[in-house]
């Protein structure tokens, strides 16, 4: 009888466990839609958990093996419910699949219903995949999930608008647009730790990029949350997190700064009513000037990403971007001098890119890097994602899955055969064919190449800028590397001979310093003819110092890391 007693004090019997599914990103960000969803169960009377799967795994460390399994059942098993949401995008969506399969063997009368990104792209045709949904709720869920809890309990008789039942084909679904302004408050109790917190701030996009399906999943219109409810939930958040000198609050929405009102109102409220919590946010290049960029600044933003997605004109105007790329440098170079982070991303292997496209994306992408220390150059390749025009462009044959990627080789480690699965539902696997050059080839290609001018800024800047290499036949020579460390040391055997020896200490001073930063190595002692720290600390802050790199007087140093 006491053994009965403690599991049942251990277990609490939830009405609703809404799940956050594994994913494949270096960080767990908090589950935005989730929380949201959660407090609005409680609003509304239901006893209602979020379990963050996705946060649990990256803070127990836990590997990409066939243990896995057991390690989500012995999770799901310590929150038993009613019902069971899960939340899926299609970078998740194995692991939504996953997931459903375990609570249908623990509780085999359960009910689990699915939502998310890649539930409202792929609407009915998700249980062509998995037959332990029961559920499919599409579009935004603030309304919807309290109708169809409200049926579930049987307090009315008619499905719900936006809710598929399994194996039923009457069903009603529209694209909704909730008043965001409504939402409670959420909480963030259990994300207080993390460096960065997401605070939503908008919906909506009015732009028209045809790799995207976020018009069909959000709509058209921009609808931005009520700037004094921005400010103080953004500051409260800020407030309770764990002291960290780098820790921001970031702002989950797009298109922040397309509204060029609203985010005047934004700014002048945050310093006029001393708002000093720092920030992050996105927005589109054509939407920055100087004006923004001071304001930007003045208001503590610390971070911002842009998607550039590609260096060519061409494709600019094919993938309806539409960004002006003139002068692009410089006013990237204005906003990391106020002290600002940058980031963006580029996409590789859009299907009507030629080399010279490719190439033209390869050259920017390198020349940003190199401007400044408070860069990051990221990439993606180009997947037909379900809702955009590109997928219905694309036909299944046309598919090509990268098995050299991170996510494939997780999945693999983990026990999966993804060539099992269709095409349809797992685009985030796979690439598209193009008929002016391998696509395989450079998507390998690019995945050396990103990381390795992020990592190795100063050796790249040297060994392929200073000495005038051309950077796209550097670029062809990457399929051959498994790693970017591995790439790096070829070309520092391959061109040691055109290099002064600072350049070379300052080389392998980087080398060494990434190794230490990704724990390859516990201990290290290496001397240097050059006082190798300060120096490279200076050419990495301002790259005009590699002007008087040889008026750098010799000082024999030795550097040991216990």
């Amino acid at each position: 009888m006491a053994l009965l007693e403690v599991k049942e004090k251990e277990f609490e019997m939830y009405d609703i466990l809404l799940i956050n599914p594994i994913n494949h990103y270096g960080v767990a960000s908090n589950p935005l839609g989730l929380q949201i969803l959660t407090s609005i169960c409680k609003q509304n009377n239901y006893n209602a958990k979020l379990l963050d799967l996705s946060l649990l795994h990256k803070q127990e460390g836990f590997l990409f093996t066939d243990d896995i399994f057991n390690w989500i059942e012995e999770k799901i098993k310590q929150y038993p419910a009613k019902y069971y949401g899960i939340s899926v995008m299609n970078g998740t969506f194995i692991w939504g699949i996953t997931i459903a399969k375990i609570i249908k063997k623990i509780e085999p009368e359960s009910i689990v219903f699915v939502g998310g990104p890649q539930a409202t792209a792929l609407k009915e045709k998700i249980f062509d995949v998995c037959q332990w949904f029961d559920y499919c709720l599409l579009y935004e869920g603030e309304t919807t999930i309290v109708n169809f809890l409200a049926y579930l309990e049987k307090q009315t008789l008619d499905i719900p608008c936006n809710v598929i039942k399994k194996n039923n084909t009457c069903y009603r679904y529209q694209l909704t647009c909730e008043n965001i302004n409504n939402i409670p408050a959420i909480d963030y109790s259990d994300y207080y730790n993390a460096r960065i917190i997401d605070v939503e701030v908008g919906r909506g996009c009015p732009y028209s990029c045809y790799y995207c399906s976020a018009k069909s999943l959000v709509g058209h219109n921009i609808r931005y949350k009520n700037i004094e409810c921005i400010l103080q939930e953004s500051q409260n958040v800020y407030n309770n997190m764990n002291k960290s000198t780098r820790k921001y609050i970031n702002f989950n929405h797009d298109n922040f700064l397309s509204n060029r009102k609203n985010f005047k109102e934004f700014v002048s409220k945050k310093i006029n009513e001393n708002y000093n919590f720092p920030y992050g946010c996105e927005g589109r290049i054509d939407a920055i000037d100087d004006e923004i960029i001071n304001d930007l600044s003045d208001s503590n933003c610390v971070y911002i990403f842009v998607g550039l997605e590609s260096g060519s004109k061409r494709i600019q105007k094919i993938a309806k971007k539409n960004l002006n790329l003139d002068n692009i440098s410089e006013k990237i170079k204005k906003i990391t001098s106020k002290g600002i982070f940058f980031e963006t991303n580029f996409i590789i292997g859009f299907p009507e890119e030629t080399l010279d496209d490719l190439y033209d994306t390869i050259k920017l992408a390198s020349k940003l890097a190199w401007l400044d220390t408070n860069i990051r150059i990221s990439y993606s390749f180009m997947s037909p994602e379900p809702g955009s025009e590109v997928f219905e462009k694309t036909s299944l044959e046309n598919c090509l899955m990268v098995k050299t990627d991170g996510t494939y080789l997780d999945l693999e480690k983990s026990g999966f055969n993804m060539e099992k699965f269709p095409t349809l539902y797992f685009n985030h696997l796979y690439t598209i064919k193009n008929p002016n050059y391998d696509v395989l080839y450079y998507v390998h290609c690019a995945s050396i190449f990103f990381p390795m001018l992020y990592k190795y800024q100063i050796a790249t800047y040297i060994m392929f800028n200073l000495k005038h290499k051309n950077i796209c036949k550097v670029f062809e020579q990457l399929d051959q590397f498994s790693a970017e460390e591995e790439a790096i040391l070829f070309f520092y055997e391959k061109y040691k001979g055109e290099l002064s020896l600072i350049e070379q200490e300052l080389i392998i001073y980087e080398i060494n310093m990434n190794r230490i930063f990704e724990n390859k190595i516990q201990e290290y002692s290496q001397e240097y003819s050059y006082s190798i720290q300060k120096i490279y600390r200076e050419v990495k802050q301002d790259k005009r110092n590699f002007l008087k790199i040889n008026d750098y007087k010799k000082s024999p140093t030795k550097i040991v890391k216990k």
